[in-house]
């Protein structure tokens, strides 16, 4: 593929997309609908020959190639050497049958362990420490469950550094009757271990053997066991699951233990129904695919370099956060699959919040700024336990800002603070309902989406070196805050011999800039 030509073919286009935008039919063309998601992707600047394109590009790409030998366990991941297989924790039975055989050892391993811990500790809170994919998606997943279930057991994250955030949370929480559930697939994570050591601390203070307390969820149950935890409450973390994919995994224990193992269930249960569509419909009427090629189409052929992410319900707050993990540490790349100078740009960067919210905030860039930046906007039909009425106009606001987006306003006179240009591209994500089953296809479509990019582009969507690089950083600056190493470079020192000063209750040195 000749990346060079997908702009020019855009700038050929010179349609009036408001006008398209009048025309009934076209919601029904741009719009696919699978696992009680909604995608519908009529406001974006596409016509059917630019679709067709991005159809032959998929193909190029091998994409439906891809996907078989992602699911059959081949070694996708190349860079490190490994089978990418999260998909299998939710939709074993398109997994290899040894691989299959696994994931249901390693769930009647978690239920054991949830059934038991009902029985020996039922009064016990959830603590759970994680930072990354080990933190986010159990997170969102017990936002969205709040809406509709009660928990059996009180839940609480850590996942900051910050020792207030740390004390504020412990100040909630009884030593004598929480369960603290540390994962990392590693369990080296500098983060977890630190905030588990905080953890370890606080319950021998209360006089509490943390061997009573604590769980893990890892795949070096070895390290796990040498740090304190029981072997029997050690759950396993395959190595062929990523971070950023691990909800599946017993990464979600913590969701189990807090609001029944029916709400895991759940969640799984619609990943799986959108694994189901995703792995048997053809690329023209599939949803994820249509979502990967426009997001390749604003990348590449808009020449878009960000990506709006706005959900319109609370406890979908953490979904841009948990998006940016996901996409941009999956293909934020700049090499191909053999390591080359790539000739495209890849990833955009995500950004975004809850619709009502940020309708007041970075939206005013969004309608007159000089720069296009192409949103998504998120929308569940139905909210648990949510009045009518204010469901009906926080759907009004997010149906006119699409609107409003395509179609503009035209400033009359020479005053032109009142223009908005319009003409600026967006989807819409509708949810039938939000629980933890259409939450569960919504991450599962997202998954798919940036696959499928990862596939076009010609990259390595799962590896993630460049997060490893400030950690080892970090290691070497540690010990020169406290004099026993030196700083990686000069401007580092400069910064750590001010926290010093500041640190030891000295006035810091002053000095004049240029």
């Amino acid at each position: 593929m000749n990346w060079d030509t997908l702009p020019h073919t855009y700038q050929s286009l010179n349609l009036d997309w408001s006008a398209l935008c009048e025309d009934p039919a076209r919601s029904a063309s741009w719009s696919r609908v699978a696992a009680g998601l909604r995608l519908d992707c009529s406001r974006e600047h596409l016509h059917e020959p630019s679709w067709q394109l991005l159809l032959s590009l998929a193909r190029e790409a091998e994409v439906e190639e891809q996907r078989q030998r992602q699911w059959q366990g081949e070694t996708v991941n190349l860079s490190e050497g490994r089978a990418v297989l999260h998909g299998a924790l939710r939709t074993p039975q398109r997994a290899p049958a040894a691989v299959a055989a696994e994931v249901l050892q390693q769930e009647a391993a978690l239920e054991s362990l949830v059934a038991r811990l009902a029985v020996e500790q039922p009064d016990h809170a959830i603590l759970h420490i994680g930072i990354g994919g080990s933190d986010l998606g159990p997170r969102l997943a017990a936002d969205v469950a709040t809406m509709a279930l009660e928990p059996q057991r009180p839940l609480y994250f850590l996942n900051n550094l910050d020792d207030a955030s740390v004390q504020r949370t412990l100040r909630q929480l009884d030593p004598r009757r929480t369960l603290v559930v540390v994962v990392s697939k590693s369990f080296g994570t500098a983060e977890t271990r630190a905030l588990m050591a905080c953890c370890t601390r606080w319950l021998r203070q209360a006089q509490v053997d943390p061997a009573d307390a604590l769980i893990a969820v890892t795949a070096k149950t070895d390290a796990a066991i040498a740090q304190g935890v029981a072997a029997e409450r050690v759950l396993l973390l395959p190595e062929w699951v990523g971070g950023r994919y691990s909800l599946w995994s017993a990464v979600s224990l913590s969701l189990a233990l807090a609001y029944g193992a029916d709400a895991r269930h759940d969640l799984r249960a619609g990943a799986q129904a959108m694994d189901l569509h995703f792995l048997d419909t053809p690329l023209e009427h599939n949803l994820p695919v249509l979502g990967a090629l426009v997001g390749i189409w604003q990348r590449n052929a808009q020449q878009l370099g960000t990506r709006v992410v706005v959900p319109y319900a609370d406890a979908l707050r953490l979904l841009p956060e948990y998006l940016q993990q996901l996409e941009m540490e999956s293909n934020g790349k700049s090499v191909d699959l053999q390591g080359r100078p790539l000739n495209q740009y890849t990833a955009p960067a995500t950004f975004g919040g809850v619709g009502s919210c940020v309708q007041h905030a970075f939206f005013q860039l969004l309608h007159q700024s000089q720069d296009v930046h192409p949103v998504e906007f998120v929308l569940p039909a139905v909210l648990p336990n949510v009045a009518p009425q204010l469901q009906h106009t926080l759907t009004a606001h997010c149906l006119a800002q699409a609107c409003a987006l395509t179609r503009g306003r035209v400033a009359v006179g020479p005053d032109q603070s009142r223009h908005c240009p319009g003409g600026r591209p967006s989807s819409l994500l509708q949810l039938a309902r939000l629980d933890l089953r259409h939450l569960g296809a919504l991450l599962a479509y997202y998954e798919h989406r940036t696959a499928v990019q990862g596939w076009v582009w010609g990259i390595n969507s799962y590896d993630q070196f460049g997060v490893e690089i400030g950690k080892q950083i970090a290691a070497e600056v540690e010990p020169a805050l406290v004099g026993d190493a030196d700083y990686p470079d000069a401007v580092a020192a400069a910064a750590g011999h001010w926290y010093q000063q500041c640190h030891s209750g000295k006035q810091p040195t002053e000095s004049g800039g240029r």
